[in-house]
């Protein structure tokens, strides 16, 4: 029968060993493991996580230690381990934020207070300490880590020259969309409203709102970078500055609007897809010629104005010329303007201005000459031909040559006709395509569906063309055209049934 032995430990000799960790410096290896593992007797678990403590402080003391050594990797090295198990710990956590500036990566310093803060207030439902804040401050980055509502400091919105008009629909249905989704695309070409009606969203926005122009942005330009000095902040290393800003824009619901976001490389378009999934209480609405076709993005193409823009024409005429109404026909010339313009707002503008010296008449009849250098209006919207400029360029080769091929039609195409004229290009894709950039129109009420170029798109392509290219397009369309009446039966010694007269009608501003 084996004998029992009886077992003692010499506390006194456990204490000494447990502060021997007090001592150690950057060249020694804390101690791993946890203390007497698997022992559950009362005095062991209190001494355990004296233990635990003494360990905690140790691990400070040398990880402050490499910093001063110059190693501030080793520095984190020392903390991280622990910081896995104890994540609430705050001792630990600047520790691990001073190793981090001291590596020169102050944006990684913001990462680990930001999850730090989260954690805190997330299972214990309160703020980090004022000391957390403190060492922020010490770090020169006070500004752009505590996320304090009144922190950053968010631009002053732009205030609107004028009240918006034609656009209830689109507002509606852009509102809608922000409610449901987290990235809405404003497109259309340029001159067509959208910053207006961007403008306007943020505005009404109920969120903190920060409205961004990146017009001035260069095509090796950074639209993160210009965000941050919108923000008034100070922009950290580059390679981490999405996870920067995402720390920065997500300390609340969020709406950020960035105007001319077709300025923004086709390199970093994916940075905002990064941006969204690294702050859930962001939402963004971007303007821009072209979709980004980016997961999650929701493209609203923004088309002419409601009624034609009438509303909008007069309003504009009568700050050039208050009396432009007194004129009994001046009404339904006005409206044939409007008609006549689309409902394209920066045509519009143009027109409005040509009435200081013209009546609403002689306006009517020097549309096809419309044009101008509208010098209260930003550089890219001075003229329609600037305004179209990037709007058609941006498109593929093929698409540009659909449009083409479609300015040569004043009253657009039914499907069945556009089918012969367009049928040698993918043109489903195309349109498609075109839609989203709102270069094109949709009547979804006629039947065929019928698709159209904007009027003012339509005479800028034409005024682009050689004067050979331009009859050369004017033949083939004769040509398509008579093809399509031998098609369909139509001919002088025909009898005209229903289904021709409908066909006829249909196309009767191409014929």
């Amino acid at each position: 029968m084996a004998s029992t032995q009886a077992v003692s430990l010499d506390r006194s000799l456990l204490k000494v060993e447990l502060h021997e960790l007090d001592r150690l410096d950057a060249t020694d290896s804390l101690p791993d493991g946890e203390f007497l593992p698997g022992w559950v007797d009362a005095w062991v678990v209190s001494e355990r996580r004296n233990a635990e403590e003494v360990r905690i402080r140790a691990a400070i003391r040398v990880s402050s230690r490499w910093r001063e050594a110059g190693d501030s990797s080793a520095s984190l090295n020392t903390v991280a381990p622990l910081i896995q198990r104890f994540p609430l710990h705050e001792g630990l956590r600047l520790s691990a934020m001073q190793a981090h500036a001291h590596g020169g990566s102050l944006v990684a310093a913001v990462s680990e207070y930001q999850d730090f803060r989260n954690q805190v207030k997330t299972k214990l439902g309160c703020e980090p300490s004022d000391a957390a804040s403190a060492m922020l401050e010490s770090l020169s980055v006070a500004p752009i880590a505590v996320p304090k509502p009144t922190r950053p400091t968010w631009p002053i919105l732009p205030q609107p020259t004028d009240e918006i008009v034609g656009r209830a629909e689109t507002l509606d249905q852009v509102s809608s969309q922000l409610l449901y989704s987290r990235w809405v695309c404003l497109t259309g070409p340029g001159g067509i409203g959208k910053t207006r009606i961007a403008l306007e969203i943020a505005h009404k926005s109920s969120l903190r709102t920060a409205f961004i122009s990146l017009a001035d942005l260069g095509s090796g330009g950074n639209w993160g970078t210009t965000i941050l000095g919108e923000l008034n902040i100070d922009s950290p290393s580059q390679e981490s500055e999405v996870r920067f800003l995402a720390s920065t824009l997500n300390s609340q619901p969020t709406l950020l609007v960035l105007d001319n976001a077709e300025n923004i490389p086709e390199l970093h378009r994916n940075d905002l897809v990064a941006l969204l999934q690294l702050a859930p209480q962001l939402r963004i609405l971007t303007t821009s010629t072209h979709p980004f076709r980016r997961n999650g993005e929701v493209v609203v193409a923004v088309g002419p104005l409601e009624n034609n823009g009438i509303d909008l024409l007069i309003s504009a005429a009568k700050r050039v010329r208050p009396l432009v109404m007194s004129h009994p026909d001046s009404a339904s010339v006005m409206a044939e303007v409007a008609r006549r313009l689309d409902g394209y707002p920066l045509a519009l503008r143009l027109a409005a201005a040509r009435l200081r010296f013209l009546s609403p008449s002689q306006l009517l009849g020097s549309l096809d000459q419309l044009s101008g250098n509208a010098s209260w209006l930003p550089e890219r919207h001075r003229s329609l031909q600037s305004a179209m400029r990037t709007s058609v360029e941006g498109v593929s080769t093929d698409a540009r040559e659909l449009l083409n091929r479609l300015s040569a039609y004043p009253g657009g195409l039914g499907m069945d006709l556009a089918q012969r004229v367009l049928g040698d290009l993918d043109y489903l894709i195309l349109l498609e395509q075109l839609l989203d950039a709102a270069l094109i129109t949709l009547d979804e009420k006629s039947n065929p569906v019928r698709v159209r170029l904007l009027e003012p798109v339509r005479e800028y392509l034409k005024t682009n063309l050689t004067a050979e290219e331009s009859v050369r397009r004017e033949r083939e369309m004769v040509e398509q055209c008579r093809e399509w009446l031998a098609e369909i039966g139509a001919g002088p010694t025909l009898p005209l049934t229903t289904a021709i007269f409908e066909a006829l009608d249909s196309e009767i501003a191409n014929l």
